[in-house]
């Protein structure tokens, strides 16, 4: 192998591996915001409440894509780590709770409609 093709290979691994680890440091997938999500509720506000599982499911099946669209890869980041304390904004905060608010309001309205 030439030094020229070792160049290469060594900054071709370099590059790489600084993708690998820009990626990691980006937006976390749905799955990951899901699921850190249901940890939060499940030590906060669930607590003590008995929730049925086909109710929760219904709700994140609400709110983590529109959060997932709406909030910042940090407030993403926090979510999926199951830190609600993990430096979300002020802003994404405020977007959290409207969006709780709606899926709320848009499940309550769905529960009506199958009793009525």
């Amino acid at each position: 192998m030439s030094i020229r093709n070792k160049v290469a290979a060594a900054a071709l691994a370099i590059v790489a591996s600084t993708m690998l680890f820009a990626c990691s440091a980006g937006k976390p997938s749905q799955e990951e915001v899901r699921g850190g999500y249901e940890k939060i509720l499940a030590e906060t506000s669930t607590a003590g409440l008995d929730v049925p599982p086909e109710a929760m499911d219904k709700m994140l099946d609400c709110i983590v894509p529109k959060a997932y669209e709406q909030l910042s890869d940090k407030a993403l980041n926090a979510i999926a780590k199951g830190d609600p304390n993990g430096g979300i904004s002020g802003e994404d905060q405020t977007k959290l709770q409207q969006i709780g608010a709606d899926c709320g309001k848009e499940l309550a309205a769905e529960m009506l409609k199958d009793v009525g």
